[in-house]
C-alpha cells in the first residue's frame, strides 16, 4: 500500500470513499475513491479579499455522500477570516457558503464544529463573553460566574442547534511566571447557546476503596485545591501503612 500524503485527519463517508486534511501547512484536501489506495487532491476557492492569506482547513464532515461542509480559518496581517464550503456533488466541487470576518475582540480565535448540514463557529470575547454563531442566528451567554477570566474556548461539540458542549481553559499565575494553575471546565448548553452551564466531573482521589481490603480505611480524607478543582486524597500515614513486611519470606529463612 503506498504511503498517503501528510495528513491531519481522515473520515471516510463509506469504505470505499474518504476524506484526508493536512499538508504542512495544514491546506491541503485529499480524496480517496479505492479505500485509501491512492489519494487525489482536491481543490477550493480563496476569497478575494483573502488571496495571499494563509488558510488551514479545520473540519470535514458528510451528513451523506453527496452533502459535505468543509471549514477553513484565514490569517491574513490585519484580519481573519472563518470560511465555510458546501458540496453537493460528494465533493467534487466546493462552493463557499459562508465568510465570516473575526472580530478583533475575540480571544485565541475561533473554534469550528459541525453539526449535521452546517457549521457552527463558537468566539471567546473579554468579560467572558462567548459568541456563538449559527445560521438561524447568533448568541452572546456569559461564562458561569466560577469561571476564571481571559481564558478561551479550546473545543465545541454540538449534536444539533440546541444541545452542545464547550471546553473552556484559563489560567492564572501567583506570581511572575510561578505558581501557576490552569482551569478546564466543561459547559453545556441545551437552548442554542443562549444559556451556559458547568458540567465538569469532579476528580475524586479516594483510597479508602483501594484500602478496604487491608481495614487501613479509617482516616478520614482531606481536601486540597489543584487546578481549581477540588480533590480528594488519603493521609499518608494511611499509605504508608500498607507497606507490610514480607514476613514470610524471613520466616522461610529461619525455620
Amino acid at each position: 500500500m503506498p504511503s498517503p500524503p501528510a495528513a491531519g485527519s481522515i473520515s471516510f463517508v463509506t469504505p470505499q470513499i474518504g476524506w484526508m486534511l493536512g499538508g504542512p501547512g495544514g491546506d491541503k484536501l485529499w480524496a480517496t475513491d479505492n479505500g485509501g489506495m491512492s489519494w487525489q487532491e482536491r481543490y477550493t476557492a480563496v476569497p478575494e479579499n483573502a488571496k495571499g492569506c494563509q488558510r488551514k482547513y479545520d473540519q470535514l464532515a458528510f451528513s451523506e455522500v453527496k452533502e459535505g461542509i468543509l471549514t477553513a480559518s484565514v490569517d491574513c496581517l490585519d484580519h481573519s477570516y472563518v470560511i465555510d464550503y458546501a458540496s453537493h456533488n460528494g465533493g467534487q466541487s466546493w462552493q463557499i457558503n459562508s465568510l465570516v470576518e473575526e472580530e478583533s475582540a475575540s480571544r485565541g480565535g475561533a473554534i469550528s464544529t459541525i453539526s449535521g448540514t452546517h457549521a457552527i463557529h463558537v468566539l471567546m470575547f473579554p468579560k467572558n463573553i462567548v459568541m456563538i454563531q449559527m445560521p438561524e442566528g447568533t448568541s452572546s451567554p456569559t461564562l458561569p460566574p466560577e469561571m476564571w477570566p481571559n481564558g478561551s474556548v479550546t473545543r465545541a461539540v454540538f449534536v444539533n442547534n440546541n444541545y452542545g458542549w464547550l471546553l473552556y481553559t484559563s489560567g492564572q499565575c501567583a506570581e511572575f511566571k510561578s505558581k501557576c494553575s490552569q482551569q478546564s471546565e466543561l459547559l453545556s448548553t441545551t437552548d442554542g447557546g443562549n444559556t451556559l452551564v458547568r458540567i465538569t466531573p469532579e476528580i475524586l482521589v479516594n483510597l479508602n476503596t483501594r484500602l478496604s481490603s487491608t481495614g487501613l480505611n479509617n482516616k478520614q480524607p482531606s481536601e486540597s485545591q489543584i487546578g481549581g478543582r477540588r480533590v480528594l486524597t488519603q493521609p499518608r500515614e494511611s499509605v504508608r501503612s500498607t507497606r507490610r513486611k514480607p514476613s514470610h519470606v524471613f520466616d522461610s529463612y529461619c525455620k
